[in-house]
């Protein structure tokens, strides 16, 4: 049976790239799950609890793929940010739920949520963070760079659309 052409670009991609078809994106896209590798055959029965163990408390923190500081305690990279949704869009409070793959999300009053996490690399997060870039009322992370770069890309979105500050025109 022949094929049905070009096997689909996944939408994560096309998000990275800007959308070049500007074509509606595929928001029922399966996702796999964050999960720590496999633990290698070859090693000792010690090594393989010992294995076990780390990668447990690592999907706990993972947020993509990078893990290249994961062992050390203080690795870990702390967020926060707070996000306007009015009382009829719960769309969006269902898009941060089922979107997010770590963290939670609390409540602060009628139309302010936080969502707290702490992952292995806030920059993983950045392409996630900039679909709610309209509602984010404040953003802090503790890897300053990380956070000086969304709101570096925060400023060059307003400057394109001629925008001073959120909200002014």
């Amino acid at each position: 049976m022949a094929s049905r052409g070009r096997t689909p670009k996944p939408t994560a991609i096309k998000q990275l790239e800007g959308n070049p078809g500007k074509r509606q994106l595929n928001t029922n896209e399966p996702k796999p799950k964050q999960k720590a590798p496999t633990c290698p055959k070859w090693l000792d029965d010690e090594a393989k609890k010992e294995w076990k163990r780390l990668a447990k408390q690592m999907e706990q923190h993972l947020w993509g793929v990078s893990m290249n500081r994961w062992l050390a305690a203080d690795a870990l990279e702390h967020v926060e940010l707070v996000v306007r949704i009015s009382s009829d869009e719960p769309y969006i409070l269902q898009c941060l739920e089922r979107e997010k793959r770590c963290g939670r999300v609390e409540k602060t009053d009628a139309e302010h949520y936080r969502f707290i996490a702490d992952v292995h690399d806030a920059g993983e997060m950045l392409p996630w963070l900039r679909t709610f870039i309209g509602r984010i009322e404040s953003f802090s992370c503790s890897n300053k760079a990380v956070e000086e770069k969304f709101w570096q890309d925060l400023a060059e979105v307003y400057a394109m659309y001629g925008v001073k500050k959120a909200g002014e025109a």
